[in-house]
Order: C-alpha cells, then sequence, then structure tokens
C-alpha cells in the first residue's frame, strides 16, 4: 500500500526541491493556490494561506464559527540541518574553499564526500522596500575526508579547520559566481542568507516494500503530509488549520519559531476575521486540539542496544505515536486517546515510541506550542532511519497511512 506513482513523484519533487525553509514554504504556497486557497488579506471568506520567510499557515473555515466549533491544528517544521555559509566564507590555499558554520544537529560524517549545493535567498533594492529573492546554485561543493592512510588514530575534525567545502581552483569570491547566475550586480545587494545542503535527490530503495532514501525528510515529509491531509479533507464544523515554522533545529526561538507568540496572535486573527472578541478567542481555544508532526526514530537492528525494543516503531508498520515521561514530546493522554480511537475507527496500522531509557533523545515543536497556546497536543511522526542524516531512510506506506490518520482528524 504505497503512494501511487503521482503522488510519489510529487512528494520526491517536494523533497528536492525544497533545499530551504523558504523554498519549501514556496512550492507548499503554490500546492494550496492551485486547489484554491486564497492569499489571506484580513477578511476571511474561504479558505486561504499565508507566506512569509520561511513560515506558511493554511486555513479552512468550518461549518461553525471558531468558538463553537474549535479548531483542529496540525504542526511541522520546514527547516533541516545543513551548514551556513560565513558572511565573509572565501578561503584559498590552493583550492577555492568556504567557511561554514552548523545549522542544527547535524550527523557531520554523513555530509562529507557527497557533491553540496548552493541555496538561500539574497536582498536587493533599499532599506525602505528590500526584495527577497530565493535562488538554488547550479554551483556545488565538497567538503572531502582526509584519506585514512593520513588520519590519526582518535582524530576529530575541527568545524573551523577541518570542514570546509571545497568548490573550485580559481581565486575568486563564491559571491561573484552566485551573482553571475543571478544576473545581479554587486551594488544591488543588501544582504545574503546561503546554505550548503545536499544536492542528491531521492532514491527508491524497493519498489515492492516502498522503501526509500531522501534528503530532508525531517522534517518536511511532515510537512508534505500536513497539506495533503487539508487538501484531501472537506468543511467540517471545526477550523482546519496548518502551521508550518521555521528555526525548530536551532531552538526555536525566534519570530519564525514555535517558541514565540505566532501561534496565538494567528488564532486571534482568525477569530477577529470571524467577528469574535477576546472572549471568543479564548472559548477558540478551549474548543481546539494540535497535532505535531515530527518523525520518529524506527528500529534500526544494526544498533539495537540504542532501543528499547518493545517502544522502537519498525518501517513499514505505520506511524507512532511519541510518548515522553519527561516532556519531550507533547503528552496530552486525552489527545493521544482521541487520535488512537480515530486510528482504530479507520482501520490504520499505528505505533507509539519512547526513547531508550538511558538515551536523551531529542524533542520537538509540540511541547512549546501546546505550552505558548494551552492547547491539548500529542506528538506524531513516521519512523525513519538516520534522522539528521544527510540523507535518511524511511517507508512510502508510512506517509500514505499518516495522510489518511491526519485526514481522519480533519474530519472528526
Amino acid at each position: 500500500m504505497n503512494l501511487h506513482t503521482m503522488e510519489r513523484k510529487q512528494l520526491f519533487r517536494f523533497l528536492e526541491q525544497s533545499y530551504t525553509p523558504y523554498h519549501a514554504a514556496q512550492l507548499l504556497a503554490g500546492m494550496v493556490e492551485d486547489k484554491g486557497f486564497t492569499p489571506f488579506n484580513g477578511e476571511l471568506t474561504g479558505p486561504c494561506y499565508k507566506r512569509s520567510g520561511g513560515v506558511l499557515w493554511a486555513f479552512r473555515p468550518g461549518t461553525k464559527k471558531l468558538w463553537e466549533g474549535g479548531m483542529r491544528i496540525l504542526m511541522a517544521h520546514l527547516d533541516s540541518p545543513c551548514f551556513g555559509l560565513k558572511q565573509q566564507a572565501d578561503q584559498f590555499d590552493g583550492l577555492a574553499r568556504l567557511s561554514l558554520e552548523r545549522y542544527g544537529g547535524m550527523n557531520l560524517d554523513s555530509f562529507k564526500d557527497i557533491p553540496l549545493r548552493l541555496a538561500g535567498r539574497v536582498f536587493t533594492g533599499s532599506a525602505a522596500d528590500p526584495k527577497e529573492k530565493l535562488f538554488a546554485s547550479k554551483q556545488q561543493a565538497v567538503i572531502p575526508s582526509l584519506a585514512v592512510h593520513l588520519k590519526k588514530e582518535d582524530q576529530k575534525d575541527s568545524l573551523q579547520d577541518n570542514l570546509q567545502a571545497l568548490w573550485s581552483l580559481k581565486d575568486m569570491p563564491i559571491q561573484d559566481r552566485l551573482l553571475e547566475e543571478l544576473s545581479l550586480d554587486k551594488e544591488q545587494i543588501l544582504t545574503w542568507e546561503t546554505y550548503l545542503v545536499p544536492a542528491e535527490g531521492c532514491t527508491l530503495l524497493d519498489e515492492e516494500s516502498g522503501l526509500f532514501m531522501a534528503p530532508r525528510l525531517d522534517d518536511l515529509s511532515q510537512a508534505y503530509v500536513a497539506i495533503e491531509s487539508l487538501l484531501e479533507s472537506q468543511a467540517a464544523e471545526a477550523g482546519q488549520l496548518i502551521l508550518l515554522v521555521n528555526h525548530e533545529e536551532i531552538g526555536s526561538m525566534s519570530r519564525e519559531g514555535a517558541f514565540s507568540p505566532m501561534l496565538s496572535a494567528l488564532l486571534e486573527q482568525l477569530v477577529l476575521s470571524q467577528g469574535g472578541d477576546r472572549k471568543a478567542y479564548y472559548q477558540t481555544i478551549e474548543a481546539s486540539d494540535m497535532v505535531s508532526l515530527d518523525l520518529a526514530h524506527g528500529y534500526h537492528p544494526n544498533y539495537a542496544v540504542s532501543y528499547d525494543k518493545k517502544n522502537a516503531p519498525l518501517l513499514g508498520q505505520g506511524p507512532a505515536v511519541k510518548v515522553s515521561a519527561q516532556g519531550k514530546y507533547a503528552n496530552d493522554t486525552s489527545q493521544r486517546a482521541r487520535l488512537m480511537g480515530l486510528a482504530k475507527k479507520s482501520g490504520l496500522s499505528v505505533q507509539t515510541y519512547q526513547n531508550h531509557s538511558d538515551i536523551k533523545g531529542g524533542t520537538t515543536i509540540g511541547p512549546l506550542s501546546s505550552a505558548m497556546t494551552g492547547i491539548p497536543a500529542v506528538d506524531i511522526g513516521v519512523p525513519i532511519l538516520g534522522m539528521h542524516a544527510s540523507r535518511e531512510v524511511a517507508c512510502l506506506r508510512d506517509f500514505e497511512v499518516c495522510i489518511r490518520w491526519m485526514k481522519a482528524y480533519y474530519q472528526a
């Protein structure tokens, strides 16, 4: 039961072309607009959306007012671990190199010896009216590893000294190369935001089981699930909202991150646009619930010691509810019961995930968003292998089931 060919191609194309959160938000905005969602202008007349930087939200009104029917909310994030170029990145010592910073927690070894693409955004114009332009350069780079013959025992790499990216034999600034591609003059540039991201695409490993590997699965694949769930749903009593945020991989503490008043402000704006007041806003909060979509650690038999096997989800057996006694994941038990009941009613195979008790594990935007708004939430994720590697491994069937599950959530 895999995603059929057209859906698979669309998912793969989205993962391959979403080099940065800004590209992802732009592509997803196009998807919802193609299905009749219109840019939000302050008046709520029907399905609408808004894209700002690396953030996208989309909303379909319910058959009831928000303070009567509440809201069903799906959240995910659009950023993925990669390298950020320093503002003054150019180095030359026989090879043109780029100085990098780490964006998020990365499996650094997986980013060596593979093609990396330059992508990001550049701002032109004036201080009064800066213009954003997204780019994905044809220029690629590589971080070559040291030959095993030359490596000392237990030698560790320095990101500052050893993990610079090589891109040319010419002694020229990288921005000059990008300016050529973008047909811009240096005088037009206000500032750059440039990343080095995996350039390799998606690979279907096994047609029959749907096993595949892809870049940026965490968490673009779950954002895709959210969008598809919304687009395949019909209006119900509750309003249906998707909020896709940025900067989760670096702590969410930004204007575009989950640790901000963004969701609360958006909910109030939607209430006001339906003619509600502050009292109606709090009634909406009381009547709403939320699902945080972020991937789960699938059981990896090569590293069985790193898992609590009875609580580790298997690839191909469906998405998992993520549970943490320490609050690493959004854990509202009543909301979890509702989601498990929906899965059972829909005949869907789902799993649970909990960390090995001696391993700290990661966290998600779920607890932050729930705490910031007071809306009960639960964390759900498709199991993958190699999380935060340059390419991660998953099963298409699990995404198909997750879409059906979230569609049932919206329609409940």
